[in-house]
C-alpha cells in the first residue's frame, strides 16, 4: 500500500503532519487504540496511533534524550527511581537504564499489543525492547492515573516520574485522564520530597498553548515550574516543549558548569544530549517565555 497519510498532531488548531507512505507494515484496533506502523520514504519506520504521529527512529533521540537526561543531570545527586508513564514503546526507558544510580524503573501502559507491535517493528534496528530485560525495570500494564493514585494510597514514591505522551492533544479518554488536576495532584502527591516531574506537552502555537493550561494547574503543587525544549524534525511544526516542576529544585537555573561536572561524573552514551544543548534548551525565545508566564 502507497500514497499519502495524515498524521494529525496538532489537530486543535487545524494543522497536521503529511508524508508520504511507501507501504503500511502493521494496522490493528486495540482494546484501547488505533495503531498503525508504517514505512515513510522520508522519515523510516513511523509509529502512529489514533492518527498521531509518535515517532520514528531517525529522530527520536530528539524527544526521548532530552525527556530523560535533562531531569537527571538536573538532580544534585543522582535519583534512585522513576516512574514512566505512557512510554510503553520502550524510546524513551532504554535511556533510562544508562544510568547506573536507578534501583527501580516502572513503566505504566495500558496496552500490551502496542508493545508487542513495536518489538516485531522497530527491535531489529534499534532494540526498543531490551530495556525490559533489565532487572530494575517492572513493566505495569494499567491506567497512569489509577496506578498513581496506588501508589498515593500505599506511601509509594518515585525521585522522577515522566509522562511520555502529549495527551493534550489526544481524544481518547484512557489517554486524557493522564492530564488535568486530578492526575497533576496525584503526581506531585507520588514525587518525592526532592523529586522532578517531566510532562510531554508538544508544540505551543498562538492559537493553542496546552502547557500554559499545565503550568498553571502545577504551580498549585510545585514553586519550580518551566518549561524546555527541543526541536524534532519530523514533527516539522515548531519547537517542542517539555513541561516540568519540582519542589526543590529550579531546573532552569543550573549553570553550564555544573551540568558539566555532573556528566563527567556520570557520562552516557547519548546521540543528541550534551550539557551544551541541555542549558540551552531553558534559553526560552520571547514567545516560549509568554507561554511559561509567572
Amino acid at each position: 500500500m502507497s500514497g499519502s497519510i495524515e498524521c494529525r498532531l496538532e489537530d486543535r488548531d487545524g494543522s497536521f503532519v503529511g508524508f508520504s507512505v511507501s507501504r503500511v507494515l502493521y494496522q490493528k484496533r486495540s482494546e484501547f487504540q488505533n495503531i498503525e506502523i508504517v514505512e515513510s520514504d522520508a522519515w523510516g519506520t513511523v509509529l502512529i496511533v489514533n492518527g498521531h504521529q509518535q515517532f520514528t527512529p531517525i529522530d527520536e533521540a530528539y524527544s526521548t534524550e532530552m525527556r530523560a537526561h535533562v531531569p537527571i543531570y538536573s538532580f544534585p545527586q543522582k535519583p534512585k527511581s522513576a516512574l514512566l508513564i505512557a512510554g510503553v514503546s520502550g524510546t524513551c526507558l532504554q535511556e533510562l537504564v544508562k544510568h547506573e544510580s536507578f534501583d527501580e524503573i516502572v513503566s505504566v501502559d495500558l496496552d500490551p499489543e502496542l508493545l508487542a507491535a513495536c518489538k516485531k517493528y522497530f527491535d531489529p534496528v534499534n532494540s526498543y525492547s531490551k530495556p525490559y530485560d533489565d532487572r530494575r525495570v517492572k513493566m505495569v500494564f494499567a491506567d497512569g492515573h489509577e496506578y498513581l493514585k496506588q501508589c498515593v494510597a500505599n506511601g509509594k514514591t518515585f525521585d522522577l516520574i515522566i509522562r511520555s505522551t502529549v495527551v493534550e492533544k489526544v481524544c481518547s479518554d484512557h489517554v486524557r485522564s493522564l492530564n488535568g488536576p486530578s492526575f497533576y495532584e496525584a503526581a506531585a502527591d507520588a514525587l518525592s520530597p526532592d523529586g522532578i516531574l517531566i510532562l510531554s506537552t508538544g508544540i505551543q502555537t498562538l492559537a493553542d498553548q496546552p502547557a500554559r493550561d499545565t503550568i498553571v494547574q502545577l504551580r498549585k503543587h510545585f514553586p519550580n515550574v518551566g518549561i524546555y525544549t527541543s526541536t524534532i524534525p519530523s514533527f516539522g511544526q515548531g519547537t517542542w516543549t517539555f513541561t516540568w516542576a519540582s519542589r526543590t529544585i529550579p531546573l532552569d537555573k543550573i549553570p553550564l558548569e555544573v551540568l558539566e561536572e555532573r556528566f563527567r561524573a556520570a557520562p552516557v552514551s547519548t546521540q543528541i544530549y550534551n550539557s551544551d544543548f541541555h542549558w540551552a534548551s531553558f534559553r526560552l525565545d520571547n514567545f516560549h517565555r509568554y507561554v511559561a508566564r509567572k
